[in-house]
């Protein structure tokens, strides 16, 4: 059609491209989101100490899955950054010196030392089963909401 504006998407032709159009555009909308929440709540987060071993806070330590977790985005940036207060370091010298560190700036924190802590049991059989007893989608295990490099597995 002539008078058809070339701004207008092409319609696809089958149902499952329909379908993966709208989800490459659910995607897309969901990374925005996550980039405006980590820009709005930047501010807040807290600096890392330049120390050797400051792995800074649990949120630095891990990356949310944005597809999962949208609609909370906002609140798992929010408990995981800096208003817990919960930074990570190496070992147990390093967290004596970001505690030292902190109480010289008068921001009280806490701090989990890699060498002290021991990776909890594997749930995950556990939460297939949970996750099996309801309709599709109407549970996540609280690990899939997150991608976690090796060296951070200690600390789930």
């Amino acid at each position: 059609a002539a008078g058809a504006s070339s701004n207008q998407q092409p319609h696809p032709h089958h149902p499952l491209e329909a379908e993966e159009h709208r989800l490459q555009q659910a995607r897309h909308e969901l990374e925005v989101r996550n980039r405006e929440l980590t820009a709005r709540l930047a501010p807040f987060m807290p600096k890392r100490s330049g120390i050797v071993g400051d792995h800074g806070t649990i949120l630095q330590c891990f990356t949310l899955r944005s597809s999962l977790c949208a609609p909370y985005l906002l609140a798992l940036h929010t408990i995981m950054g800096g208003l817990l207060r919960v930074r990570v370091a190496d070992t147990t010298a390093t967290a004596s010196s970001l505690l030292a560190l902190s109480q010289a700036a008068k921001t009280p924190c806490r701090v989990w030392p890699m060498d002290r802590m021991q990776a909890p049991r594997d749930c995950s059989a556990t939460h297939a089963k949970v996750i099996a007893a309801y309709p599709q989608g109407k549970v996540i295990s609280p690990i899939q909401l997150l991608d976690v490099p090796p060296l951070f597995v200690c600390i789930l």
